[in-house]
């Protein structure tokens, strides 16, 4: 049947029929549904997997700042962290003082960390940082080797070694570390085949132009991309993210020679976070949007005080120059909020450098607090930040050789004691 304006009686001027919205209505409805559960089944599992942790650790998660950033599409985050250290001092030993500057990586079901200690015997002005190693089978709980791996016996580091950052690249493990000869510090390296057997290579920059705010020959904390550029300006050389005043970026054939770029990649920025300095953190990770790499920030201090707190940050690089920033976060992914890391050996310090992906659907990322303890912050891990081809080793999770960045995605065996 056909009404005066020549359409069918049982349909809309727009061509749908009373059924087809009725199920289109029903659709929608069912869609919203869907969604909810969705949604709320993200939260259970979120919740359980909370739980699970909290159980692992015996110890609460809390907000890993008070001002929680919100979540974006480019970085990690927002982390949870617990309230209380993962690891303390000793009770006697070389880290019977202090334990942070800790470096982190995972091989198969096997959490490795590398970590500054120092001796309660020693006093500030005597007391030299040596490089200990601990094992973990969850990323929570570390059995900590009673002997340092690496000691200060070269003129450069005789005052001390601190600030390790690890990756493997191939069948080689690269240690860079900060060393200190009580007047100046160098940014050093060394590679193991074992993680207990060390060689050391030396200062990366043993002459490096001095500013307002930094000695001549210092420089710190390098942050190493664990393959090597595939286009751009640096294309088959490796980078570096190094410094801890203003952030400069270096590049190398072969890991060992090194040269850097002439201007800071990274400045801090005033009325934030990071206003006084910027400092790499972990290795960067490569992602389908950039080069992510976990920093250190510093706020300016009132007057008569260094700093006023320590806290950690993200930025994106782009991925074919890596000395321009995309994007830059306005809020500290963590800061100092619990007792612990507010007063310490050194006050309202939140200092980050290992970060490794967990079976439990995690981002695990180690920071010290107050220079005394280490702590350790989680966020849920999105298998959708990274691009297919991403090296997992920049995550600390498995060997290059593996190439999809999801927890699980490969099998190793690491070296046996």
């Amino acid at each position: 049947m056909i009404d005066k304006i020549g359409q069918a009686s049982d349909t809309s001027k727009w061509g749908v029929t009373p059924q087809k919205k009725k199920q289109e209505a029903k659709n929608i409805i069912t869609d919203k549904v869907s969604t909810g559960k969705r949604k709320l089944g993200v939260q259970t599992e979120k919740r359980l997997r909370d739980l699970a942790l909290q159980k692992k650790a015996g110890q609460k998660l809390v907000p890993g700042i008070e001002d929680q950033p919100a979540e974006n599409n480019w970085s990690i985050g927002p982390f949870r962290k617990f309230e209380k250290p993962i690891m303390e001092p000793t009770k006697e030993g070389f880290d019977s003082k202090n334990v942070y500057n800790m470096a982190t990586i995972r091989e198969g079901d096997t959490y490795y960390m590398i970590y500054r200690g120092e001796d309660k015997n020693e006093t500030a002005d005597d007391c030299t940082g040596r490089l200990g190693l601990a094992v973990s089978k969850d990323g929570i709980n570390f059995e900590r080797e009673p002997n340092p791996i690496i000691l200060p016996d070269q003129p450069y580091d005789k005052q001390g070694i601190e600030d390790p950052r690890l990756v493997k690249i191939d069948d080689t493990y690269v240690l860079t570390y900060t060393a200190y000869d009580g007047k100046t510090a160098k940014l050093c390296l060394a590679t193991s085949k074992d993680m207990r057997n060390w060689e050391k290579k030396g200062p990366l920059f043993p002459e490096f132009p001095a500013d307002v705010d930094r000695t001549a020959d210092w420089t710190k904390s390098g942050a190493i991309l664990p393959e090597r550029m595939k286009e751009g300006p640096f294309k088959d050389k490796y980078i570096m993210y190094f410094g801890d005043t203003d952030m400069w970026m270096g590049y190398s054939d072969d890991l060992e020679n090194w040269s850097y770029v002439k201007e800071p990649v990274l400045r801090p920025r005033e009325g934030k976070f990071d206003s006084r300095i910027v400092e790499p953190g972990p290795p960067p990770i490569k992602t389908k949007d950039g080069i992510l790499l976990i920093y250190n920030g510093s706020t300016k201090g009132k007057p008569g005080e260094n700093f006023g707190g320590y806290y950690a940050g993200a930025v994106l690089f782009d991925p074919k120059d890596p000395t321009k920033v995309l994007k830059r976060s306005e809020k500290p992914l963590i800061g100092p909020t619990q007792d612990w890391e507010k007063e310490g050996y050194v006050d309202n310090v939140s200092f980050v450098e290992g970060l490794t992906v967990s079976d439990d659907g995690t981002w695990n990322m180690y920071f010290g607090g107050a220079d005394r303890s280490i702590g350790l912050a989680v966020a849920d891990f999105k298998p959708e930040l990274l691009s297919e081809q991403a090296a997992t080793a920049a995550m600390s999770m498995t060997p290059g050789a593996v190439a999809v960045g999801i927890p699980g995605s490969g099998v190793y065996k690491p070296t046996p004691k």
